[in-house]
């Protein structure tokens, strides 16, 4: 992209538009349905309806994700707060995703 600077057209790359908590909402979803289907799950949603299945594999998986997914809304919530009151700077999306406790998955039964 280019720009007139008062003297002359000169290279301009505009900021990138601020971050906003759709897009936080939007990548952690995105991050806890890609985690699901490491699983064979169609996604979070899926993947939490088998708390409580007969098959102990499927139910333990269920569980674990369902408890990391509340891990993760947790943390990512509290650190928008912060951004909010103004005690952080807003992460981008990727230093926020970074952030995020990792997935315990259940040892194989």
């Amino acid at each position: 992209m280019r720009r007139w600077d008062g003297a002359e057209v000169v290279p301009y790359d505009p900021p990138a538009p601020p971050v906003t908590q759709d897009d936080y909402a939007r990548a952690i979803q995105a991050r806890l349905d890609a985690t699901a289907r490491e699983r064979q799950y169609d996604g979070m949603q899926a993947a939490v309806s088998y708390l409580g299945d007969p098959n102990p594999t499927y139910a333990a998986e269920a569980a674990a994700l369902r408890d990391w997914r509340s891990a993760v809304w947790t943390y990512a919530l509290a650190q928008l707060a912060l951004v909010a009151a103004g005690d952080r700077a807003p992460p981008t999306l990727t230093e926020l995703l970074a952030e995020l406790p990792p997935i315990v998955w259940p040892a194989a039964i």
